[in-house]
């Protein structure tokens, strides 16, 4: 079984890329969700947590209070490298631990399938709100013609339930591993994560359109904007590591799965010649 490692720096379009090679049966392990699910109430790592930083992270129901761990971390160093040497460790062991049942052709877990619903739940919700709003569903650009949002369009959820190529469709089977699989890690390079995958995806944009991009989405000013962008690596240092390269703020949804339909197959040829 062939390991993907898909990767991108903040508002490159990375989910987006990630959901149409799902549409070809593409199994995706979502750090993210994996950070989520390490901390679900009762876990060894939010028990870690909360003894290290205090019961105060907790809400009332015993979850963890992202809001508060964000503002308690924001301006400590010691206490946001304390959350980092638990929590990191936590998401690396866990995806390890699920790429190990997909080489097994086994089913990932409830606790991880509980997280997946609850963010897809957090995804209906953003788009009713868009629907309720009235905003029109349509490509939105930025300066110089980039493409700033698309995903909202009926073009990309055909994109995102219909493979062009049905017959490049993974079919699951119980107890046989599949071909390849993807793994969504934002902080690849970050966190020197390079040795987890056989092979790396970058999903890459202009800074330019970054920061266009996240001040639209987030709603908050040029400055925040950059330093959020400033604590990654450069656009540079990712696209020397990548064996790929999908660039988003040009391509349309068409070039979009084009491209991913092109790379499926061929990590699929990768992953025949690597049984063989």
């Amino acid at each position: 079984m062939l390991r993907i490692g898909l990767t991108g720096s903040i508002a490159c379009g990375k989910s987006f890329i990630a959901r149409l090679f799902a549409v070809y049966g593409v199994r995706v392990i979502d750090s993210d969700l994996i950070a989520r699910e390490v901390v679900l109430p009762q876990s060894p790592t939010l028990k870690a947590l909360t003894s290290a930083l205090g019961s105060e992270i907790l809400t009332a129901s015993g979850t963890l209070d992202r809001t508060y761990l964000r503002q308690l971390v924001f301006s400590d160093p010691q206490k946001l490298k304390t959350l980092n040497g638990i929590i990191h460790p936590a998401i690396r062991q866990r995806t390890e631990e699920l790429c190990a049942l997909c080489a097994q052709g086994q089913p990932l877990p409830p606790s991880y399938h509980q997280v997946c619903a609850q963010n897809r739940a957090r995804h209906a919700t953003a788009r009713d709100h868009v629907l309720l709003e009235g905003r029109e569903q349509a490509v939105v650009y930025g300066e110089d013609g980039v493409i700033l949002n698309d995903s909202a369009t009926p073009e990309a959820q055909d994109a995102l339930h219909t493979p062009l190529d049905p017959s490049a469709v993974i079919t699951e089977k119980l107890g046989v591993a599949p071909p390849y699989i993807l793994i969504d890690i934002p902080l690849l390079f970050e966190n020197h994560l390079e040795d987890m995958v056989d092979r790396i995806l970058v999903v890459d944009a202009q800074p330019t359109t970054q920061l266009q991009r996240i001040m639209r989405r987030d709603h908050c000013s040029e400055e925040i904007a950059r330093s959020i962008m400033a604590k990654q690596v450069s656009p540079e240092i990712r696209r020397a590591g990548a064996d790929d390269l999908i660039t988003t703020d040009r391509a349309s949804i068409a070039e979009k799965r084009q491209h991913v339909l092109n790379l499926h197959r061929l990590y699929l040829n990768l992953a025949s010649s690597k049984t063989q």
